[in-house]
């Protein structure tokens, strides 16, 4: 009895101090978030009760990253201060093409949009089990249902070799889109009714026709993912309303142009985010470049 009353304290005492220390901690955290609220510079911006970019220095780069010199004797090897060629649809389009059959079924959706192609994915049998333009797709299509008669033929004599994890194949229009790209897939697609898709497979795309024509005076090539190539805006103001020098590598990043493909013993880091990746008064001085720099003087110029 005397050890049940002593659990039963014990119980009552730590949802005792659970329901002070729930509080304390609510308390704590308005005090932290006020302090912010009252001391940050951005914060106060937001709040109009302070300029932003800060007049008081706050915002400037140190004199050394400021120096065009000193970033130029850390630049990496396999880039390029001058112009370089853009990819070829055929080069991009393998490259692509050769990481699509890792995808994930949803993550294909995206590819397509991304991407503004069309995507089948074609089994052992050469029938198309999944059709990626196709909200509702019944099944039972071959490729010859969606490319043009001439190059049907092409395509199906290639499957085998294809999906055997052979290289990815590009093929030159001949009676339909401008081009066609196909490569291995080694996720199976989901089984569409009663017919269970026949391995080995492998994906088709192609470009879509139907897709609204890009924006030639917008920076995007695609939305939120990639800029137009060799694209520039001087004196462009980003969402704060600052100046910038932006400027579009041959890859579509904001960077200097890349040589490709990737020279040996060259190490590439690819960031990955919104606003706080690509933003900065110049190529040079967003914080992947800045990183880049870092790197570049401690391990050498790689």
């Amino acid at each position: 009895m005397k050890r049940w009353k002593r659990r039963l304290l014990r119980t009552i005492g730590a949802l005792f101090l659970l329901a002070l220390i729930v509080p304390v901690l609510d308390v704590w955290e308005g005090i932290r978030r006020q302090y912010v609220m009252m001391t940050n510079p951005f914060a106060l911006a937001r709040q109009n009760k302070s300029d932003w970019p800060a007049k008081n220095g706050q915002d400037k780069f140190s004199p050394e990253l400021e120096d065009a010199a000193a970033r130029d004797q850390y630049r990496g090897a396999g880039q390029s201060k001058s112009l370089l060629p853009v990819p070829s649809d055929r080069e991009t389009a393998l490259h692509r093409v050769a990481y699509l059959g890792l995808l994930e079924d949803w993550e294909r959706y995206a590819f397509t949009d991304a991407y503004r192609v069309k995507l089948v994915l074609v089994d052992g049998r050469g029938t198309v089990v999944k059709a990626y333009s196709e909200s509702d797709y019944p099944g039972g299509k071959t490729p010859s249902d969606y490319v043009g008669a001439k190059d049907a033929p092409r395509i199906i004599a290639a499957l085998p070799y294809v999906a055997e994890d052979g290289p990815p194949i590009f093929f030159d229009r001949a009676d339909g889109p401008p081009w066609y790209c196909m490569a291995a897939s080694t996720n199976p697609p989901p089984i569409i009714g009663e017919t269970r898709p026949v391995p080995p497979y492998a994906a088709l795309c192609w470009p879509n026709m139907n897709a609204p024509a890009p924006d030639l005076k917008d920076l995007w090539d695609r939305d939120f993912f990639s800029f137009r190539p060799h694209e520039r805006r001087d004196a462009r103001p980003n969402v704060l309303g600052v100046s910038e020098q932006f400027s579009v590598n041959n890859v579509g990043l904001r960077d200097d142009d890349v040589v490709l493909p990737k020279p040996p013993g060259v190490y590439r880091i690819l960031c990955v985010g919104a606003s706080t990746t690509e933003e900065g008064p110049s190529n040079d001085l967003t914080y992947p470049n800045i990183l880049e720099r870092l790197a570049h003087k401690k391990f050498g110029g790689r």
